[in-house]
């Protein structure tokens, strides 16, 4: 894979045509880094609610595209956007996964058991100093890093997730029991 260097012009052109997040097909990176190419390429972007004012048939003023002196090369790894790529139909793990991210998901309200066994610690763990809940590392547990209001709702979505692979064949789940679970 070899790096390619952001063009300044197109980039500009490119970020007053479509939001970043439409971009980051073309371009192979997130639109975070899209931003920050623009930002280091000293490309103004379209502020907050600007495509909304397009849309909604306001009057919207582009930034112009100042000389930049000295501008710095940067470059970027593009990647082939996973969703696009076909998976490799001799790996069928890697056909069930691509299966699996194609489907949408039901919602559980019922708690999976390897869920379950981490929900009580997580409940009685400590929290960082951003009020994070700090998975202990003595026991296996799932290494859920959110606020205690947000906990339940991470909860749900993880045995939404465990179940989901279970119903779709993964069937290694169990090796989780022996491990500290990472998310």
């Amino acid at each position: 894979m070899q790096p390619e260097t952001w063009n300044r012009d197109e980039l500009y052109k490119d970020v007053w045509e479509q939001p970043l997040t439409k971009l980051q097909a073309k371009y192979g990176v997130s639109n975070v880094a899209i931003g920050k190419a623009c930002r280091k390429l000293k490309v103004p972007v379209p502020g907050q609610g600007y495509w909304a004012k397009l849309a909604a048939g306001h009057k919207v003023k582009q930034l112009p595209l100042l000389e930049f002196k000295d501008a710095p090369i940067v470059q970027r790894m593009k990647t082939e956007a996973t969703a696009n790529a076909t998976p490799d139909s001799s790996d069928p793990e890697l056909a069930q996964i691509a299966k699996v991210k194609a489907q949408s998901l039901a919602i559980k309200t019922e708690q999976h058991k390897l869920v379950e066994s981490s929900a009580g610690l997580l409940r009685r763990t400590r929290t960082d100093e951003y009020g994070r809940t700090q998975p202990p590392t003595e026991r296996p547990c799932l290494d859920i890093r959110v606020s205690k209001e947000l906990l339940d709702r991470a909860l749900i979505l993880m045995s939404t997730i465990v179940f989901a692979l279970e119903e779709n064949g993964f069937e290694r789940l169990h090796c989780f029991e022996r491990l500290h679970y990472c998310t």
